[in-house]
């Protein structure tokens, strides 16, 4: 009879020092996760309307007609791109793995001013341009949300869509133009 109320003793001191382990961890991921949330608060809203803005600026450029309008136009790109610009590097670790996204993203209209002369391409780029703000929203709704850095399929998903984004520009190309030969 005692052995067995030594057995349910120790069995009921083991079970709550597990639930104590358990609970001092979910704590302390809590915690990490509002210290994660709190870092985000700060730049969450100019980021977003950067974002937007950036993509916006680049696909009106490309549809202005007037020189007054696309010199309008181009500043509040700029503007854009340089809120992206100040914002990046405060949001390098919070954000891992995003980076390069968000410097790619903030060139796109100075990209598409630059693809004006080619209808196909340009459009193109800010299809692209587009694709990558929606994985970038998406990558850093999902932070924010379960506070912490973006997942690693979230990662290759922008990874990918800046990729295309800025092949775009650097070769000239979409992935409906054949390459050239150069030989």
């Amino acid at each position: 009879m005692e052995r067995a109320t030594l057995i349910a003793a120790c069995i009921a001191a083991g079970a709550s020092v597990l639930v104590l382990v358990l609970s001092l961890r979910a704590q302390r991921r809590s915690e990490l996760r509002l210290a994660h949330r709190q870092t985000l608060d700060r730049t969450i809203a100019d980021l977003a309307e950067a974002l937007h803005q950036t993509v916006a600026c680049a696909d009106i450029l490309l549809k202005t007609k007037s020189d007054e309008a696309r010199a309008r136009w181009k500043c509040r790109g700029a503007k854009a791109s340089a809120q992206l610009k100040l914002l990046r590097p405060k949001l390098r670790y919070p954000l891992w793995g995003l980076d390069e996204a968000l410097r790619v993203l903030s060139r796109v209209p100075d990209w598409a001013e630059h693809a004006r002369a080619n209808n196909s391409r340009a459009e193109a780029l800010v299809q692209r341009a587009d694709s990558l703000r929606r994985s970038l929203d998406y990558a850093i709704r999902r932070s924010y949300r379960y506070g912490r850095c973006p997942a690693i399929h979230e990662r290759m998903r922008v990874r990918y869509n800046a990729w295309r984004c800025r092949r775009v520009f650097t070769s000239g190309r979409t992935e409906r133009e054949p390459e050239e030969d150069a030989g």
